[in-house]
């Protein structure tokens, strides 16, 4: 209960000190699905009645309404690190992000490695070339504090071969660099 009344206060504040009176309305209809995504749900509500893929589209509907509502009390940024992973329902979202929203103070900024050009395209796209292989040698260099065999640098400079920054951390034996590594990222080893 205490959550749904925390939630319901910060949203009726928000609401209140949005102008526009077209996205008040749009964030008072889309409410049950902002509360969903926290686990708050209302017999009855809208979000209730609808199915699933209803849900979805009002779901980033409603995002897309608080995104914006919350640019207009100061300017928001949303950073993705990786976005060549997202999932089709986030591409989704990005997509909607990246429609009618001249005027608000909103940014997207996305890393991706290259590949298909499925993500939106924005005002700006910077594209960062490869490293040439000096730069991956002095890279290892800047890593390891040790200079790599020239066949090493070949190899990761063509991808052919994984850096792991993992083993850069000071160690006394192989069982810590193995600790060190499971803290780090355990999934990946």
């Amino acid at each position: 209960m205490e959550n749904k009344a925390r939630f319901t206060d910060r949203l009726e504040r928000l609401v209140a000190g949005t102008p526009e009176v077209a996205l008040r309305v749009e964030l008072e209809r889309t409410r049950s699905f902002l509360g969903a995504l926290l686990d708050l749900h209302w017999p009855d509500s809208l979000y209730e009645q609808l199915e699933p893929q209803l849900r979805f589209e009002n779901t980033l509907a409603a995002l897309k309404a608080l995104i914006k509502a919350e640019s207009l009390r100061r300017p928001v940024i949303l950073y993705l690190e990786d976005a060549h992973w997202l999932d089709e329902a986030s591409r989704r979202l990005l997509a909607s992000l990246t429609r009618n929203v001249a005027g608000y103070p909103l940014a997207l900024i996305l890393t991706s490695r290259p590949g298909p050009d499925d993500l939106p395209a924005g005002d700006e796209t910077i594209r960062l070339d490869s490293l040439s292989e000096s730069e991956t040698a002095a890279l290892v260099v800047a890593h390891t504090h040790t200079p790599a065999a020239p066949e090493l640098v070949r190899l990761l400079h063509e991808g052919r071969m994984k850096y792991s920054s993992i083993f850069n951390y000071p160690t006394l034996n192989w069982a810590d660099i193995g600790a060190v590594g499971w803290l780090v990222d355990g999934a990946a080893i």
